[in-house]
Protein backbone atom coordinates (compact mmCIF):
# COMPACT_ATOMS: atom_id res chain seq x y z
CA UNK A 1 0.00 0.00 0.00
CA UNK A 2 1.40 3.40 -0.94
CA UNK A 3 0.33 6.85 0.11
CA UNK A 4 1.17 9.92 -2.00
CA UNK A 5 1.43 13.04 0.08
CA UNK A 6 1.66 16.35 -1.73
CA UNK A 7 2.91 19.34 0.21
CA UNK A 8 2.68 22.80 -1.33
CA UNK A 9 3.96 25.31 1.17
CA UNK A 10 3.30 28.88 0.17
CA UNK A 11 5.91 30.23 2.55
CA UNK A 12 8.70 28.07 1.09
CA UNK A 13 9.82 28.02 -2.56
CA UNK A 14 9.36 24.23 -2.57
CA UNK A 15 6.74 21.72 -3.71
CA UNK A 16 7.67 18.35 -2.22
CA UNK A 17 6.10 15.11 -3.38
CA UNK A 18 6.71 12.31 -0.89
CA UNK A 19 5.92 8.64 -1.31
CA UNK A 20 5.44 6.85 2.01
CA UNK A 21 5.23 3.08 1.98
CA UNK A 22 3.55 0.91 4.57
CA UNK A 23 5.22 -1.46 7.00
CA UNK A 24 7.18 -4.38 5.55
CA UNK A 25 8.76 -7.51 6.96
CA UNK A 26 12.55 -7.70 6.92
CA UNK A 27 12.41 -10.34 4.15
CA UNK A 28 10.61 -7.88 1.85
CA UNK A 29 13.48 -5.44 1.36
CA UNK A 30 13.31 -5.77 -2.43
CA UNK A 31 10.00 -3.90 -2.28
CA UNK A 32 11.86 -0.79 -1.12
CA UNK A 33 13.15 1.58 -3.81
CA UNK A 34 16.84 2.12 -4.38
CA UNK A 35 16.22 5.83 -4.03
CA UNK A 36 17.24 8.61 -1.69
CA UNK A 37 15.29 8.98 1.53
CA UNK A 38 14.94 7.94 5.15
CA UNK A 39 13.96 4.60 6.63
CA UNK A 40 12.96 3.16 9.99
CA UNK A 41 13.38 -0.21 11.63
CA UNK A 42 10.67 -1.41 14.00
CA UNK A 43 10.53 -4.26 16.49
CA UNK A 44 7.01 -5.67 16.78
CA UNK A 45 6.79 -8.44 19.39
CA UNK A 46 4.87 -11.66 18.99
CA UNK A 47 3.82 -14.46 21.26
CA UNK A 48 4.11 -17.86 19.64
CA UNK A 49 1.91 -20.88 20.28
CA UNK A 50 4.41 -22.38 22.71
CA UNK A 51 4.53 -19.03 24.56
CA UNK A 52 0.77 -19.10 25.02
CA UNK A 53 0.92 -22.67 26.30
CA UNK A 54 3.69 -21.69 28.71
CA UNK A 55 1.64 -18.72 29.87
CA UNK A 56 -1.42 -20.86 30.58
CA UNK A 57 0.69 -22.87 33.02
CA UNK A 58 1.80 -19.69 34.82
CA UNK A 59 -1.48 -17.78 34.85
CA UNK A 60 -2.44 -18.89 38.35
CA UNK A 61 -0.05 -16.38 39.92
CA UNK A 62 0.15 -12.61 39.43
CA UNK A 63 3.88 -12.70 40.03
CA UNK A 64 4.35 -15.35 37.34
CA UNK A 65 2.18 -13.35 34.93
CA UNK A 66 4.38 -10.31 35.54
CA UNK A 67 7.53 -12.36 34.96
CA UNK A 68 6.06 -13.73 31.73
CA UNK A 69 5.23 -10.27 30.34
CA UNK A 70 8.66 -8.95 31.28
CA UNK A 71 10.52 -11.95 29.86
CA UNK A 72 8.55 -12.38 26.64
CA UNK A 73 7.93 -8.74 25.72
CA UNK A 74 9.34 -5.92 27.83
CA UNK A 75 12.95 -7.01 28.20
CA UNK A 76 13.55 -6.56 24.47
CA UNK A 77 12.75 -2.86 24.79
CA UNK A 78 14.79 -2.07 27.88
CA UNK A 79 16.89 1.06 27.59
CA UNK A 80 20.67 0.65 27.87
CA UNK A 81 22.50 1.83 30.95
CA UNK A 82 23.34 5.53 31.12
CA UNK A 83 26.43 7.18 32.53
CA UNK A 84 25.38 10.10 34.72
CA UNK A 85 27.21 12.84 36.59
CA UNK A 86 25.58 14.84 39.38
CA UNK A 87 27.27 17.88 40.86
CA UNK A 88 26.45 21.14 42.56
CA UNK A 89 28.48 24.15 43.79
CA UNK A 90 30.34 23.32 47.03
CA UNK A 91 28.81 19.83 47.06
CA UNK A 92 30.22 16.36 46.38
CA UNK A 93 30.18 15.10 42.78
CA UNK A 94 28.65 11.72 41.93
CA UNK A 95 29.35 9.87 38.72
CA UNK A 96 28.56 6.39 37.50
CA UNK A 97 26.38 4.06 35.51
CA UNK A 98 22.66 3.77 36.17
CA UNK A 99 20.37 1.00 34.99
CA UNK A 100 16.97 1.45 33.41
CA UNK A 101 14.43 -0.19 35.72
CA UNK A 102 11.37 -1.45 33.89
CA UNK A 103 8.17 -1.58 35.88
CA UNK A 104 4.79 -2.72 34.69
CA UNK A 105 1.82 -1.40 36.65
CA UNK A 106 -0.57 -3.63 38.57
CA UNK A 107 -3.57 -2.85 36.34
CA UNK A 108 -2.66 -4.94 33.26
CA UNK A 109 -1.46 -7.78 35.49
CA UNK A 110 -4.79 -7.75 37.34
CA UNK A 111 -6.72 -7.77 34.07
CA UNK A 112 -4.75 -10.72 32.74
CA UNK A 113 -5.10 -12.56 36.04
CA UNK A 114 -8.87 -12.13 35.89
CA UNK A 115 -9.08 -13.35 32.30
CA UNK A 116 -6.17 -15.04 30.55
CA UNK A 117 -7.79 -14.33 27.16
CA UNK A 118 -6.46 -10.78 27.53
CA UNK A 119 -3.01 -12.11 26.60
CA UNK A 120 -4.39 -13.50 23.34
CA UNK A 121 -5.92 -10.10 22.56
CA UNK A 122 -2.56 -8.45 23.24
CA UNK A 123 -0.92 -10.84 20.82
CA UNK A 124 -3.64 -10.23 18.21
CA UNK A 125 -2.92 -6.52 18.52
CA UNK A 126 0.78 -7.15 17.93
CA UNK A 127 -0.09 -9.20 14.85
CA UNK A 128 -1.80 -6.19 13.30
CA UNK A 129 1.74 -4.99 12.51
CA UNK A 130 0.68 -1.37 12.77
CA UNK A 131 3.74 0.84 13.14
CA UNK A 132 1.59 3.78 14.27
CA UNK A 133 1.60 2.25 17.76
CA UNK A 134 5.32 1.48 17.92
CA UNK A 135 8.33 3.74 18.16
CA UNK A 136 11.05 3.14 15.58
CA UNK A 137 14.12 1.50 17.11
CA UNK A 138 16.36 2.96 14.41
CA UNK A 139 16.03 5.84 11.95
CA UNK A 140 18.53 6.21 9.14
CA UNK A 141 19.13 7.99 5.86
CA UNK A 142 20.44 6.62 2.60
CA UNK A 143 21.09 7.65 -0.98
CA UNK A 144 19.95 4.13 -1.92
CA UNK A 145 17.39 2.90 0.59
CA UNK A 146 17.22 -0.73 -0.58
CA UNK A 147 21.00 -1.17 -0.56
CA UNK A 148 21.22 0.27 2.95
CA UNK A 149 18.46 -2.00 4.29
CA UNK A 150 20.26 -5.02 2.84
CA UNK A 151 23.46 -3.87 4.56
CA UNK A 152 21.67 -3.79 7.90
CA UNK A 153 20.18 -7.23 7.32
CA UNK A 154 23.54 -8.70 6.27
CA UNK A 155 25.26 -7.34 9.37
CA UNK A 156 22.60 -8.88 11.59
CA UNK A 157 22.98 -12.20 9.78
CA UNK A 158 26.77 -12.11 10.09
CA UNK A 159 26.64 -11.36 13.79
CA UNK A 160 23.98 -14.00 14.44
CA UNK A 161 25.80 -16.71 12.54
CA UNK A 162 29.33 -15.55 13.41
CA UNK A 163 30.43 -16.64 9.95
CA UNK A 164 33.13 -14.02 9.64
CA UNK A 165 34.98 -11.45 11.68
CA UNK A 166 33.63 -7.94 11.26
CA UNK A 167 36.20 -5.22 11.71
CA UNK A 168 35.32 -1.57 11.95
CA UNK A 169 38.19 0.87 11.43
CA UNK A 170 36.91 4.31 12.33
CA UNK A 171 39.76 6.06 10.54
CA UNK A 172 39.41 4.10 7.28
CA UNK A 173 37.73 5.57 4.22
CA UNK A 174 36.84 2.08 3.03
CA UNK A 175 34.47 1.18 5.89
CA UNK A 176 31.59 -0.76 4.37
CA UNK A 177 29.17 -0.03 7.21
CA UNK A 178 29.13 3.07 9.34
CA UNK A 179 29.34 2.68 13.09
CA UNK A 180 25.64 3.40 13.71
CA UNK A 181 24.65 0.50 11.43
CA UNK A 182 27.05 -1.81 13.22
CA UNK A 183 25.75 -0.64 16.61
CA UNK A 184 22.17 -1.34 15.54
CA UNK A 185 22.99 -4.87 14.36
CA UNK A 186 25.06 -5.58 17.47
CA UNK A 187 22.28 -4.34 19.77
CA UNK A 188 19.65 -6.35 17.88
CA UNK A 189 21.66 -9.56 18.19
CA UNK A 190 22.67 -8.92 21.81
CA UNK A 191 19.00 -8.66 22.77
CA UNK A 192 18.28 -12.04 21.07
CA UNK A 193 15.35 -10.56 19.19
CA UNK A 194 13.69 -12.99 16.75
CA UNK A 195 14.25 -11.91 13.15
CA UNK A 196 10.54 -12.16 12.34
CA UNK A 197 9.94 -9.29 14.78
CA UNK A 198 11.93 -6.97 12.53
CA UNK A 199 10.00 -4.64 10.20
CA UNK A 200 10.88 -1.56 8.19
CA UNK A 201 9.25 1.45 6.63
CA UNK A 202 10.67 4.17 4.44
CA UNK A 203 10.03 7.54 2.88
CA UNK A 204 11.22 8.12 -0.68
CA UNK A 205 12.52 11.70 -0.83
CA UNK A 206 14.10 11.47 -4.26
CA UNK A 207 11.67 14.05 -5.64
CA UNK A 208 12.97 16.76 -3.35
CA UNK A 209 14.45 19.70 -5.21
CA UNK A 210 17.08 20.03 -2.48
CA UNK A 211 19.27 16.92 -2.38
CA UNK A 212 20.38 17.45 1.24
CA UNK A 213 16.84 17.62 2.65
CA UNK A 214 16.81 13.95 3.62
CA UNK A 215 19.81 14.48 5.91
CA UNK A 216 18.05 17.27 7.81
CA UNK A 217 14.83 15.25 8.10
CA UNK A 218 16.68 12.18 9.43
CA UNK A 219 18.50 14.23 12.04
CA UNK A 220 15.32 15.94 13.26
CA UNK A 221 13.38 12.67 13.44
CA UNK A 222 16.15 11.13 15.56
CA UNK A 223 15.92 14.09 17.94
CA UNK A 224 12.14 13.65 18.19
CA UNK A 225 12.09 9.87 18.65
CA UNK A 226 15.40 8.99 20.33
CA UNK A 227 15.21 5.47 18.87
CA UNK A 228 16.17 2.63 21.17
CA UNK A 229 18.94 1.24 18.94
CA UNK A 230 19.72 4.33 16.94
CA UNK A 231 22.03 7.28 17.03
CA UNK A 232 20.93 9.74 19.66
Amino acid sequence: MAFILNFKLSFFPLSLKITVMSLYKSDQIRKAPNAQGIYCWYIIPKLYEFDIKEFEKKSSSKEKIKEFIEEKILKFFKLPNYTVRVSAPLKPTFEGEVENVQRISDKPIDLIFQNIEVVKDINSFFNLNNSCFFSPVYIGKAKRIQDRLFQHKQLISDLKNATRTIEIELSSNDVKFDTSEFAFAKEFVKRSIPLDWLYFSYCDLSNSKISESYEAIESIMNRINFPLMGRN
